[in-house]
Parts: structure tokens; sequence; C-alpha cells
């Protein structure tokens, strides 16, 4: 029983690293909503004391919830932008609109499947801080590329 309870220690350690991991890897073109997200997160967990369940928990919560501000302002901003009247019979118009379509749905819903599918795999199976650290994971990933599809 102590072999078992060792081993998912283990194994938790080696998750938890790759997960923290992989919120601090990136592309070395990452936008500043990105990086900024990525600083509130290391500062959070200094100031908290270090990585503790607690801590985690409080600045996971905090970064998602400034993730859904930043989602919800570009959401707001392609909302507005779109109220401008043209002309619909405009050929450019229509494959620009049909290039971004193919974009979104090449990337974003890729992502959105096979994250929420990780997610829920970590959730149920490791427990702890897995599931909204994946959470937030993929949500940093998911503004990162809302933010590059608005500077396009």
């Amino acid at each position: 029983m102590k072999y078992i309870i060792n081993c998912f220690s283990k194994k938790m350690i080696y998750i938890l690293a790759l997960l923290i991991l992989l919120i601090f890897s990136g592309n070395a073109f990452s936008n500043n909503i990105k990086d900024s997200m990525i600083t509130l997160y290391s500062n959070c967990i200094n100031e908290n004391g270090g990585i503790s369940n607690g801590s985690i928990s409080y600045c996971t919560s905090l970064v998602n919830n400034k993730i859904d501000e930043e989602i919800a302002i570009i959401i707001s901003n392609a909302i507005a932008s779109s109220r401008i009247r043209v002309d619909i019979n405009n050929d450019s118009l229509v494959k620009y609109d049909q290039e971004m379509t193919d974009k979104l749905n090449s990337s974003i819903y890729r992502m959105l499947l096979h994250t929420a599918e990780l997610c829920t795999y970590f959730s149920y199976n490791i427990g702890g801080p897995a599931g909204p650290i994946c959470n937030m994971n993929f949500r940093l990933n998911l503004l990162d590329e809302l933010s590059s599809l608005e500077q396009d």
C-alpha cells in the first residue's frame, strides 16, 4: 500500500510539473496578453507562499477570471466592429470572411476538443490541482488564439 501511495505521489508531482511547464512554455512570439497572464500567475504563486494546493487554487481562479475578462473584451470588440455596413456583394470581403472562418475552425475548435478531453481526464483520474491548471492552460491558449486572430 505504501508503494502505491509513493508511486501516486510521484505521478502527481510529475504531472503537476508537466502542467506548470505547459503554462510557462510557449512560442517566442507570444503576445503581451499571454505574457501578462503568466506573470500574474507566477507573482500570485510567489506572494502566496509557493506551490501548494491552496495557492494553486486561488491563483488559478484569479488568472481564469482575468482571462475571461480579456476574452469578453475581444468578443465585444469583434461584435462592435461587425456592425459596420458593407456591400455584401464584395468578393474580397466574402473570401476574407471564409478565410477567417476556416482559420478559426481549423485551429481553435481542434484545440478546444482535445484540451477538453485532456482536462476531463486530469480532473477525474488525477484530481488535486491538475484539473484547474489544465483549464487555466486551455483558457490561456484560447485567449492567445483569439488575440492573434484579432491582430490579423
